[in-house]
């Protein structure tokens, strides 16, 4: 049989071991502000090369009524529905990568273009949420894509003084994790795979789109290592009772 004394030393380094190796970093936060473009808004897809590196960009055209922003709060997730109805911005040109086809999968990487800022923006009426956008990927299956599918932290920097207890929210636990998540999905009626929208003297290709933004849960490595806590704790218990006994 294996002492306790001698349990506890191997679940510590198992514990600490996986906390420094790290697990699946990411899950669906509970907490969410999704969004859709504002009427007359589009994700706008161009074919032209920005450089010898890219195959085209997208970009996010402001509303007809709101030439200030490009998307409005439908719903929230877990919060207090305060955001809803707020109008937001995504500014910015982002360039398309080499494509990687794998069967009807399209992917490519994302950099920011030369046009900035890069920048997602919510507005409360007063005071504006601003964040620093990273898209990373995007991806087609067919006619529908995705920026960021794979749900990665595209967001850093939060910045908010107001008083908007989702937009707080949303700032405070993003800053406090390692940043925020957005998502964005848009589709095609025809001819919108990555190397459709991409060919060259295809021209600019729109649609409508929608997505949501959260805040980026915390690596499961640091949960694990907080849960290893007290089993460390509890080892050292059991080692200064142990002396003490012997003295």
């Amino acid at each position: 049989m294996i002492r306790l004394r001698n349990l506890l030393p191997l679940v510590t380094t198992s514990v600490i071991g996986a906390a420094i190796v790290g697990a699946p970093a990411q899950a669906r936060a509970g907490f969410a502000l999704n969004f859709s473009n504002l009427e007359g808004a589009t994700i706008a897809i161009d074919s032209s090369n920005p450089d010898s590196s890219s195959t085209g960009s997208f970009s996010f055209t402001p509303g007809t009524a709101d030439s200030s922003n490009s998307f409005h709060i439908t719903t929230v997730t877990g919060g207090t529905g305060s955001a809803v109805g707020l109008n937001g911005n995504i500014s910015g040109s982002y360039n398309i990568g080499s494509i990687t086809p794998s069967g009807a999968v399209q992917e490519a990487l994302v950099t920011n273009g030369g046009s900035g800022p890069h920048e997602f923006t919510i507005f409360d009426g007063t005071t504006t949420l601003t964040a620093q956008v990273n898209w990373i990927k995007i991806t087609t299956i067919g006619n529908v894509g995705a920026i960021n599918a794979e749900s990665q932290v595209s967001l850093t920097n939060f910045v908010y003084t107001g008083t908007n207890a989702d937009l707080q929210r949303l700032a405070t636990e993003s800053n406090a994790s390692i940043g925020g998540v957005a998502v964005v999905s848009f589709q095609f009626t025809s001819e919108g795979t990555l190397s459709q929208l991409t060919a060259d003297g295809s021209g600019v290709h729109s649609t409508s789109y929608s997505g949501s933004v959260s805040p980026a849960p915390a690596p499961a490595g640091i949960v694990l290592a907080l849960a290893g806590l007290p089993l460390v704790a509890g080892y050292g218990w059991l080692r200064r009772r142990k002396a003490a006994l012997a003295a």
